[in-house]
């Protein structure tokens, strides 16, 4: 739909209103894709930030596995050597008590005592 009044009087709300009842042309062949382009750019590089946050996450992940496995390292380390020190100090108990007859702890003002006493 065209203009029907010249071109140098203003336009009038009829014709504004017959403008906007038709629909826009077709273009044939040519569409715009500006759009889609764009929005394909922004999906790749928020997949390529996605990628380099996973692989920072990744390698964090790794650092502290490493972390925790030396701590299980030492864990089971000290837990040995609890085990060990308490069956040395249980058989140094029990060698204690089962020779404790044949063993005379005395101190040296118990000694002088009994060498008196031995001697009258």
């Amino acid at each position: 739909m065209g203009r029907t009044s010249p071109p140098d009087q203003p336009v009038t709300p009829a014709e504004t209103a017959a403008r906007s009842a038709s629909t826009p042309p077709v273009y044939s062949g040519h569409q715009d894709h500006s759009f889609t382009l764009q929005a394909i750019m922004e999906m790749q590089k928020s997949i390529g930030e996605l990628k380099a946050v996973i692989s920072d996450t990744t390698t964090s992940i790794n650092s502290m596995k490493s972390k925790v496995d030396s701590l299980v390292e030492w864990k089971n380390k000290i837990l040995g050597g609890a085990i060990v020190l308490g069956a040395v100090i249980a058989l140094a108990s029990f060698l204690v008590t089962k020779f404790s007859d044949y063993i005379t702890i005395a101190s040296p003002a118990d000694r002088t005592h009994q060498s008196d006493t031995q001697k009258k």
